[in-house]
Protein backbone atom coordinates (compact mmCIF):
# COMPACT_ATOMS: atom_id res chain seq x y z
CA UNK A 1 0.00 0.00 0.00
CA UNK A 2 1.34 3.41 -0.99
CA UNK A 3 -1.22 5.59 0.84
CA UNK A 4 -4.45 5.48 2.84
CA UNK A 5 -6.85 8.13 1.55
CA UNK A 6 -10.00 9.93 2.65
CA UNK A 7 -12.23 12.07 0.40
CA UNK A 8 -14.55 14.54 2.11
CA UNK A 9 -16.76 16.83 0.00
CA UNK A 10 -18.95 18.46 2.68
CA UNK A 11 -19.52 21.57 0.56
CA UNK A 12 -21.18 19.36 -2.07
CA UNK A 13 -23.45 17.36 0.25
CA UNK A 14 -21.18 14.31 0.48
CA UNK A 15 -19.87 13.76 4.00
CA UNK A 16 -17.30 11.23 2.76
CA UNK A 17 -16.85 9.11 -0.35
CA UNK A 18 -15.70 5.61 0.65
CA UNK A 19 -13.63 5.00 -2.49
CA UNK A 20 -12.77 7.67 -5.06
CA UNK A 21 -11.02 6.33 -8.16
CA UNK A 22 -10.94 9.61 -10.05
CA UNK A 23 -9.30 11.46 -7.17
CA UNK A 24 -6.81 8.60 -6.74
CA UNK A 25 -5.78 8.84 -10.40
CA UNK A 26 -5.06 12.54 -10.07
CA UNK A 27 -3.13 11.97 -6.83
CA UNK A 28 -0.99 9.32 -8.56
CA UNK A 29 -0.12 11.76 -11.34
CA UNK A 30 0.75 14.44 -8.77
CA UNK A 31 2.97 12.00 -6.86
CA UNK A 32 4.75 11.19 -10.11
CA UNK A 33 5.48 14.88 -10.65
CA UNK A 34 6.77 15.34 -7.09
CA UNK A 35 8.68 12.04 -6.78
CA UNK A 36 9.35 10.73 -10.30
CA UNK A 37 9.80 7.01 -10.97
CA UNK A 38 10.23 5.22 -14.26
CA UNK A 39 7.03 4.19 -16.02
CA UNK A 40 5.11 2.04 -15.82
CA UNK A 41 4.61 2.94 -12.17
CA UNK A 42 2.13 1.04 -10.02
CA UNK A 43 0.55 2.49 -6.89
CA UNK A 44 -1.96 1.02 -4.45
CA UNK A 45 -4.25 3.18 -2.33
CA UNK A 46 -6.73 2.10 0.33
CA UNK A 47 -9.80 4.08 1.27
CA UNK A 48 -13.03 3.65 3.19
CA UNK A 49 -11.75 1.65 6.18
CA UNK A 50 -12.93 4.34 8.59
CA UNK A 51 -16.46 4.07 7.15
CA UNK A 52 -16.61 0.28 7.36
CA UNK A 53 -16.53 0.13 3.54
CA UNK A 54 -12.92 -0.77 2.79
CA UNK A 55 -11.65 -0.35 -0.73
CA UNK A 56 -8.44 -0.87 -2.64
CA UNK A 57 -7.57 1.17 -5.72
CA UNK A 58 -4.75 0.14 -8.02
CA UNK A 59 -3.25 2.77 -10.31
CA UNK A 60 -0.80 2.17 -13.13
CA UNK A 61 0.83 5.18 -14.72
CA UNK A 62 1.67 4.41 -18.36
CA UNK A 63 3.32 6.59 -20.97
CA UNK A 64 1.32 7.86 -23.92
CA UNK A 65 2.79 8.12 -27.45
CA UNK A 66 4.87 11.02 -26.14
CA UNK A 67 6.84 9.42 -23.25
CA UNK A 68 6.63 12.61 -21.16
CA UNK A 69 2.81 12.31 -21.13
CA UNK A 70 1.38 9.80 -18.67
CA UNK A 71 -2.09 8.35 -18.28
CA UNK A 72 -3.45 6.86 -15.05
CA UNK A 73 -5.15 3.48 -15.46
CA UNK A 74 -7.45 2.84 -12.49
CA UNK A 75 -8.52 -0.66 -11.47
CA UNK A 76 -10.25 -2.30 -8.54
CA UNK A 77 -13.45 -4.09 -7.70
CA UNK A 78 -16.79 -2.32 -7.25
CA UNK A 79 -20.13 -2.90 -5.61
CA UNK A 80 -23.29 -1.66 -7.32
CA UNK A 81 -25.32 0.32 -4.79
CA UNK A 82 -27.70 2.01 -7.22
CA UNK A 83 -28.94 1.00 -10.63
CA UNK A 84 -31.15 3.10 -12.84
CA UNK A 85 -32.12 4.10 -16.33
CA UNK A 86 -32.31 7.51 -17.95
CA UNK A 87 -34.40 8.26 -21.02
CA UNK A 88 -33.52 11.41 -22.96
Amino acid sequence: MDAALRAIFADHGVSEDPVTGSASGHLALLLQQLAPAGPPRKLVFTQGDELGRPGRIEIELRPESNPSDLRAWITGSATVILRGELDL
